[in-house]
Parts: structure tokens; sequence; C-alpha cells
């Protein structure tokens, strides 16, 4: 019974990190088509529980499928460099307006430019030179 639990983690990991990308989508389909396979592999050795063992195993597979098929749907959150609505790398971008898809950027504060330009604190020593003159 344990084995169906370790078997669809993983297959539920791959498909969540890899999300929105074609690894994910193969993840979740080999770890979902793997066990109708099994399945007929172990047929011969289960005869008399064939009938039962596909329709428990039809339907887990299908709720591999469709957890995995959800997971893999999850929004990728947007980095930095990237347009919150088409997560196009915007590395270089100065227009403030997405190539991709029109987006337009959000700007920039006055405070944010300001921290950015803003020099680095003097040394304690030199500070504690300067208290002391």
């Amino acid at each position: 019974m344990i084995f169906l639990v370790l078997f669809a983690i993983p297959v539920w990991i791959l498909s969540y990190l890899l999300r929105r990308r074609v690894g994910g989508l193969v993840a979740l389909l080999v770890g979902t088509a793997a066990v109708p396979i099994i399945l007929r592999l172990t047929d011969r050795f289960f005869a008399e529980w064939a009938a039962v063992l596909n329709v428990i195993g039809g339907s887990y597979a299908a709720l591999i499928g469709l957890v995995g098929v959800v997971l893999w749907l999850q929004r990728r959150p947007a980095r930095a460099h990237e347009c919150r609505a088409c997560l196009y790398d915007l590395s270089g971008n100065v227009t403030g307006v997405c190539p991709e898809c029109g987006t337009i950027l959000p700007s920039v504060s006055e405070a944010e430019l300001a921290m950015a330009r803003r020099e680095p604190s003097p040394e304690p020593v030199v500070l504690a030179e300067r208290l002391s003159a």
C-alpha cells in the first residue's frame, strides 16, 4: 500500500517543479502510463484478480493524472526580470513595456531609485574619527 503513495509523490513533485514546461508534462505522462503497464506485466501472476486490479489501477492512474495536471497547470511566479503577465525575460528592457505581450511594467518608485543611488555608509573607523575631531 505504501508503494502507491511512494510512486505518486515523485510524479507530483516533478510535475509541480517543472510546471508549465514540457519536462513536467513528460514526467506526468510517464508516471500515469506506468500504472497500466505495470498491471499488464503482473496479470499472469494475479490472473484471478486481474479484473479487480485493472479497475483499481485505472482509478489510481486517473487520480495520479488528475492531481498531476492540476499541479502542472499552476502558474510559475515571475522572477524580478520577467514580465508578470507572460514571463518574458525583460533583461535590459528600458522602455517600460513588455515587447512580447505589451503589458505596461510597473515603474520603479523614486524612493527605490534614491536607495539604489545612495553611497554606502562610511566605515565605522572613519565615522569614529570624524566624531572625535
